[in-house]
């Protein structure tokens, strides 16, 4: 039966985007990345398989370097893939893959924790992010938070930092690239540009929200955050060295598994496969899971994913 799904390529502008999103919102698998906004931010150009009536949609990110067409996961998006209400099996997987451009010569695409399907004709790495489940309560949540989070809280406590709510989207992308961007060498102005973008579009699609600390009226940390699907997602953010040294950025966490506790969410850190990262994510709680990441053809997109591992690890 899965072989009379009809799949078709679909360009950006001939796909129904309000059908596209709506599939996303009810996908057992929906996920902040995939969803029209977000692609529309970090690949404007992207393009889709999908089925006739949006039971299932597979979004593309296809550009060509050198003469070379490439599929790959864009800036800022760690997890990608098919999305449906419906069970995914590994059959209809294959025959999304199946439907490929035929010109596409590389592939380095990561697809979302729920995919364990493995083409044999393709490599692949098994990446690693970090999680807390916020149904429980804050007490018992915290009963997993290591001795140096504590430490860290009981400095923010004492410096009396406050986290609040904002819509200011330069005060993020500012905080990153002033205190993680300088960190990162061949980082373009175009991806600060897309950072912007993409936060930009979570606040107005009311699928995203900034939070941000401060000591009096001093901005020490300020990051961005999606929420969607049950599941809230820490995307991108930074801390200045005041907030460093005070624990700004643990005192932020803290506070938002505070105020969320006993509630339906997931809270994603957003990676990472990274030592410094994960190791910070661990403060936490040790709560993992895996995703794919998809690869086949020339290396040569390799290159260009440093930068944009680079971005995630320098989050």
């Amino acid at each position: 039966m899965n072989n009379e799904i009809n799949i078709q390529l679909v360009t950006n502008d001939n796909i129904d985007k309000n059908r596209w999103d709506q599939t996303m919102e009810a996908a057992s698998n929906g996920i902040a990345y995939g969803y029209s906004w977000y692609l529309d931010a970090t690949f404007p150009n992207w393009s889709a398989l999908i089925s006739d009536d949006y039971t299932y949609i597979f979004p593309l990110s296809i550009n060509r370097k050198l003469g070379i067409s490439y599929l790959y996961s864009p800036i800022y998006t760690m997890q990608l893939g098919v999305y449906s209400k419906q069970i995914i099996s590994d059959e209809i997987i294959q025959l999304f893959l199946n439907k490929l451009p035929r010109n596409i010569h590389s592939i380095d695409y990561s697809v979302n924790q729920q995919q364990n399907y493995i083409p044999s004709s393709f490599d692949f790495k098994r990446n690693t992010c970090q999680y807390l489940d916020l149904s429980k309560s804050y007490t018992e949540i915290i009963k997993g938070y290591s001795s140096n989070l504590n430490r860290n809280l009981k400095k923010a406590t004492k410096a009396d930092l406050r986290l609040v709510e904002s819509t200011d989207v330069n005060s993020v992308v500012n905080m990153f690239k002033d205190h993680r961007g300088v960190l990162i060498k061949n980082v373009s102005e175009d991806n600060y540009q897309t950072l912007n973008k993409l936060i930009t579009n979570g606040l107005i699609n009311k699928k995203g929200v900034i939070y941000q600390v401060y000591c009096g009226d001093e901005l020490l940390a300020s990051c961005f955050f999606s929420v969607t699907n049950h599941r809230m997602i820490y995307h991108k953010g930074g801390v200045n060295p005041k907030g460093k040294k005070l624990g700004a950025m643990h005192f932020l966490i803290d506070q938002l598994i505070k105020k969320y506790a006993e509630s339906n969410l997931i809270f994603d850190f957003g990676g990472s496969s990274i030592d410094a990262v994960k190791r910070f994510n661990q403060n936490f709680g040790k709560l993992e899971y895996t995703y794919l990441q998809l690869q086949k053809g020339s290396n040569f997109i390799t290159v260009l994913r440093k930068v944009k591992n680079k971005l995630f690890q320098f989050k």
